[in-house]
């Protein structure tokens, strides 16, 4: 391999890391309690030793993920809240996986998810919608 081409190659692995998802140490996280079901994942309350922080973390299965064929839409959630920089999403900490699961790490928001409200409330005031 040239020493150019060397070069182009790590410069292409820098831009990548600059977009690519951050693949954490989940095992860096206590799970707990579970504090959401999805239709393909639990959601448990979960903190790190080092910072004493919650956060929520979604497990996978990797073998649902397959046999329901929805492995590109779980990787578009990871790429899409990699990327999201608003106040209204959840900021993303990091996946990762083992032999088993798929784990997507996010900023624990207390007061439940958006569907459960949106079904229970119907119509939202002004300052709730704000």
């Amino acid at each position: 391999m040239s020493r150019n081409h060397r070069k182009d190659k790590e410069k292409e692995k820098e831009e990548l890391s600059k977009i690519l998802p951050k693949n954490i140490n989940f095992r860096e996280y206590e799970l707990s309690k579970t504090i959401g079901i999805g239709a393909h994942s639990i959601v448990k309350l979960a903190k790190t030793a080092q910072s004493n922080r919650f956060f929520a973390v979604k497990k996978i299965k990797k073998v649902e993920m397959i046999k329901l064929g929805i492995v590109e839409r779980a990787w578009h959630e990871i790429k899409s809240l990699s990327l999201a920089e608003s106040a209204f999403v959840v900021k993303f900490n990091g996946f990762g996986m083992d032999d088993k699961f798929i784990y997507i790490v996010t900023e624990l928001v207390n007061g439940g998810n958006f569907y459960d409200l949106l079904r229970k409330e119907v119509k939202f005031s002004l300052p709730q919608a704000t």
